[in-house]
């Protein structure tokens, strides 16, 4: 789910920076910068909130992908993925599984609570 600023602002009824930033941190939420980068500081999160909130890149990757992407294994992926050490899988249904290529990008370039 995107949301906008300018939404953010009210959902939270506040213009405070420090608010706005602590809510998202207490709530595990990422508010990524223009290039794709998470934002980790007050300062930082200023500047993103005075411009254009970035477009998400919503691809679904499958397996085979992912393992190309990553340089890892089906097994480890799912090892990891047990020790919440790797993005989740996505059920399209009982036996067709896909993984989000932002959260499988943000993993690689150690972005996320998932490095390892």
């Amino acid at each position: 789910m995107m949301i906008t600023t300018n939404a953010l602002k009210e959902i939270l009824n506040t213009d405070s920076i420090e608010s706005i930033y602590k809510f998202l941190n207490n709530n595990g939420i990422n508010y990524f910068d223009h290039d794709g980068a998470i934002i980790t500081s007050e300062d930082s999160i200023l500047t993103a909130l005075s411009t254009k909130a970035p477009a998400i890149d919503d691809t679904l990757l499958n397996l085979k992908t992912v393992i190309d992407l990553t340089g890892l294994g089906k097994a480890t992926i799912y090892k990891y993925m047990k020790s919440d050490r790797f993005p989740k899988q996505i059920n399209l249904s009982a036996r067709n599984v896909r993984w989000r290529k932002i959260d499988v990008t943000a993993w690689r370039e150690g972005k996320t609570n998932w490095s390892n």
